[in-house]
């Protein structure tokens, strides 16, 4: 496993883009029109994020890749509001941003109030999904940080409760949010 740098922004955009493609939580966030653009853009922000509150990883052979946020990290107030400027203006739009922001307030309600890890984002290229590429990186990532910060994750895809239960996860609740389901599993 690699320790992702700005330098990894073109893969990272390339592999998480096509990854959540059709993810419901993704696509919730989009305001209309320009989907490949708007879900680029919004990994653009996520992978920003990471940089300053986190770490991006990626995997040996270039195929997978993650973005975990620290709940103890910081970023500064003016990164922060730009970061978001842009987001909304070029994902979400004004109309959906009370929504968004109604569905980010009741999930970070059911994370924990200890610090604890946030796997934002896991992909792998989607050629190669399917081939033990993403189990092996999330292992590494598990393995990398202590085990008595909590690593929390959601997810809106039913088929990946159980490759996070394989993994150590625990299903602890599941949401219904607006037009989907919100899985939430952490590894405690």
């Amino acid at each position: 496993m690699i320790l992702g740098t700005k330098e990894d922004r073109k893969l990272i955009l390339k592999i998480l883009s096509l990854a959540f493609i059709e993810n419901p939580s993704t696509l919730f966030v989009l305001k209309r029109g320009k989907k490949e653009r708007r879900i680029k853009d919004l990994i653009d922000y996520s992978f920003n994020i990471g940089i300053h509150k986190g770490n991006i990883f990626i995997s040996d052979d270039h195929k997978a890749c993650a973005i975990v946020i620290d709940s103890q990290k910081k970023i500064h107030w003016f990164i922060q509001i730009k970061l978001q400027v842009r987001l909304i203006w070029n994902v979400i739009g004004l109309r959906r941003l009370p929504k968004v922001l109604k569905k980010e307030k009741i999930i970070h309600e059911h994370h924990p109030k200890i610090p604890h890890l946030h796997l934002w984002y896991i992909g792998v290229s989607t050629e190669y999904q399917h081939n033990g590429i993403g189990t092996s990186l999330l292992n590494e990532i598990t393995d990398y940080f202590p085990k008595k910060r909590p690593i929390v994750l959601e997810t809106s895809i039913d088929e990946n409760i159980n490759f996070y239960k394989k993994n150590g996860f625990k299903h602890h609740k599941s949401l219904q949010i607006n037009s989907h389901k919100v899985h939430l599993l952490s590894n405690i």
